[in-house]
């Protein structure tokens, strides 16, 4: 698991300085020359669909330990039932 928390964690600081650097570049898009801003706008809308994009696949990585610890939580206790029923079958042919 610390494997996966290291991913977690790198993609979140990697996530954080992406939205930081869609802002500042929004921010001087802004203010940039008229002649170079249709150019500059449908940038800005690539990004902006890129970016929504990533925030949809970080969003998975950041609850795929959750699902995936679930899934094994599930998958285990179902094994550990089957085999407790198996203890008391075999008990039950003993007495």
């Amino acid at each position: 698991m610390e494997k996966f928390d290291e991913f977690k964690n790198s993609s979140t600081e990697k996530i954080n300085e992406l939205k930081t650097e869609f802002e500042l570049l929004k921010a001087e898009a802004r203010n940039a020359q008229a002649d170079r801003k249709e150019e500059i706008l449908e940038n800005l809308e690539k990004l902006e669909k890129l970016q929504n994009e990533l925030e949809e696949k970080y969003t998975r990585v950041e609850n795929f330990g959750d699902i995936a610890a679930q899934e094994l939580s599930d998958a285990f206790f179902s094994s550990t039932e089957a085999f407790k029923d198996i203890i008391n079958q075999t008990k039950d042919k003993l007495k």
